[in-house]
């Protein structure tokens, strides 16, 4: 089911226990930009807040919203169903302030903060807020990072965080997106093959196809279906030399949006298999 735009985050999203990203510096700069935007008549949106949410959302010791402990303290979907009930309520306001006129837009505002810190979100027209991506991509990308660190694996966690953030940073980078990920399932086949300096697909065959006889069955359906993942994930690695390298030029061309996400998404699903599926096999001596 497509999600709703001008939804509540938690309407639409969390009906299962998927991770999505959360950031102390995104909720301090919409506390202060808020802070503003209500600085005079906040009744409303409190009243709002407190119906649509089920939480309190007024000072013990004033008639207004603190901003700051609230946001500061609030769950993670709460904090985003905020953002979209005041985008609903107020998505632009002109105040006056010393005399000066000045105007607010808040889905704008809250755009430009998902980007500029890098978060994983956007803000539809209607100010329901979604996963950059998708919710799939962001729970895929959340689940991996964590296994890679509770696998002991904690250099390779890095690059997949910085190809999320190549993808949905303002200034677009589908090269780094690409390289990072490749760093990523490469980071992992060397510390599984220490003799292996780097990763093609001759050392594939060579090292990691070998590497599977006896640890299932002899022609069981996982052997034959293993094989043609690493025959996938040769064909994986030689797409992305051609974003990593190109000779004769400064730099490759820029992949589109829609390549670099299918080619990340990819290969954070080998940086799994391989972390996971190849636990049990003995590393190199």
């Amino acid at each position: 089911m497509e999600p709703k735009t001008g939804e509540l985050f938690s309407r639409n999203y969390l009906k299962t226990s998927e991770q999505f990203s959360d950031s102390k510096r995104m909720r301090f700069r919409f506390a202060s930009y808020l802070s503003d935007y209500f600085s005079e008549d906040s009744f409303r949106i409190r009243n709002m807040i407190e119906v649509e949410l089920g939480t309190t959302a007024i000072s013990q010791y004033a008639n207004f919203v603190p901003w700051k402990n609230l946001l500061e303290e609030c769950s993670l979907p709460d904090f985003l169903d905020i953002i979209t009930i005041v985008a609903r309520s107020d998505p632009s306001r002109t105040l006056v302030k010393d005399r000066i006129r000045v105007e607010y837009d808040f889905i704008a505002f809250a755009d430009r903060v998902f980007r500029e810190l890098s978060i994983a979100y956007r803000i539809d027209d209607k100010g329901g807020v979604h996963p950059f991506i998708d919710a799939t991509f962001t729970a895929e990308f959340s689940a991996v990072t964590s296994s890679l660190l509770k696998d002991g694996l904690g250099s390779a966690s890095n690059s997949p965080v910085e190809a999320e953030e190549s993808l949905i940073s303002s200034a677009f980078d589908g090269r780094r997106a690409v390289r990072s990920t490749f760093d990523a399932v490469e980071n992992i086949f060397k510390q599984i093959f220490p003799n292996e300096t780097h990763l093609n697909a001759s050392g594939i065959e060579k090292k990691l196809r070998p590497s599977f006889t006896g640890k299932t069955p002899n022609n069981s359906n996982e052997t034959h279906a293993s094989g043609k993942l690493i025959n996938s994930l040769k064909e994986w690695v030689d797409a992305g030399h051609f974003f990593r390298h190109d000779a004769g030029q400064p730099e490759p061309s820029m992949p589109s949006m829609s390549f670099a996400v299918q080619y990340v998404s990819q290969g954070i699903g080998y940086c799994r298999w391989l972390a996971g599926h190849l636990d049990p096999i003995v590393k190199e001596e």
